[in-house]
Protein backbone atom coordinates (compact mmCIF):
# COMPACT_ATOMS: atom_id res chain seq x y z
CA UNK A 1 0.00 0.00 0.00
CA UNK A 2 2.68 2.31 0.70
CA UNK A 3 4.09 1.83 -3.11
CA UNK A 4 0.88 3.09 -4.50
CA UNK A 5 0.35 6.24 -1.89
CA UNK A 6 3.99 7.47 -2.92
CA UNK A 7 3.67 6.69 -6.42
CA UNK A 8 -0.16 8.53 -6.41
CA UNK A 9 2.25 11.37 -4.93
CA UNK A 10 4.74 11.74 -7.26
CA UNK A 11 2.09 11.89 -10.13
CA UNK A 12 0.08 14.64 -8.40
CA UNK A 13 3.03 16.64 -7.21
CA UNK A 14 4.92 16.14 -11.17
CA UNK A 15 1.24 17.60 -12.65
CA UNK A 16 0.98 20.26 -10.33
CA UNK A 17 4.27 21.63 -10.38
CA UNK A 18 4.48 21.41 -14.04
CA UNK A 19 0.68 23.38 -14.11
CA UNK A 20 1.79 25.90 -11.79
CA UNK A 21 4.75 27.04 -13.21
CA UNK A 22 3.37 26.79 -17.01
CA UNK A 23 0.94 29.24 -15.27
CA UNK A 24 3.00 31.04 -13.84
CA UNK A 25 4.76 31.72 -17.16
CA UNK A 26 1.62 32.30 -18.50
CA UNK A 27 1.00 35.08 -16.37
CA UNK A 28 4.05 36.65 -16.52
CA UNK A 29 4.46 36.26 -20.91
CA UNK A 30 7.90 35.65 -20.86
CA UNK A 31 9.46 33.09 -22.49
CA UNK A 32 10.43 30.28 -20.43
CA UNK A 33 13.78 29.30 -20.51
CA UNK A 34 14.56 25.68 -21.86
CA UNK A 35 17.62 24.25 -19.14
CA UNK A 36 18.95 20.65 -18.40
CA UNK A 37 17.14 20.18 -15.42
CA UNK A 38 14.34 23.05 -15.45
CA UNK A 39 10.83 23.00 -13.82
CA UNK A 40 9.23 20.76 -17.15
CA UNK A 41 11.71 18.08 -17.36
CA UNK A 42 11.67 17.97 -13.22
CA UNK A 43 7.77 17.76 -13.35
CA UNK A 44 8.62 14.89 -16.20
CA UNK A 45 11.20 12.82 -14.45
CA UNK A 46 8.92 13.06 -11.24
CA UNK A 47 5.87 11.47 -12.83
CA UNK A 48 7.94 8.99 -14.86
CA UNK A 49 9.46 8.33 -11.53
CA UNK A 50 5.69 7.76 -9.83
CA UNK A 51 4.83 5.33 -13.12
CA UNK A 52 7.78 3.15 -12.63
CA UNK A 53 7.22 3.37 -8.54
CA UNK A 54 3.47 2.29 -9.26
CA UNK A 55 4.44 -0.77 -12.27
CA UNK A 56 6.67 -1.89 -9.28
CA UNK A 57 4.11 -2.41 -6.92
CA UNK A 58 1.96 -4.28 -9.49
CA UNK A 59 4.64 -6.14 -9.95
CA UNK A 60 5.20 -6.84 -6.37
CA UNK A 61 1.28 -7.42 -5.75
CA UNK A 62 1.13 -9.81 -8.65
CA UNK A 63 4.63 -11.94 -7.82
CA UNK A 64 3.04 -11.88 -4.09
CA UNK A 65 -0.46 -13.70 -5.50
CA UNK A 66 0.94 -16.14 -7.47
CA UNK A 67 3.35 -17.10 -4.74
CA UNK A 68 0.13 -17.81 -2.28
CA UNK A 69 -1.48 -19.81 -4.52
Amino acid sequence: MAWITTSVSLISFGFSTYKSFDHLAQAEQAPVPHSVFGTQQFAIRTLSIGVLALSAAALQHQRSVVMHL
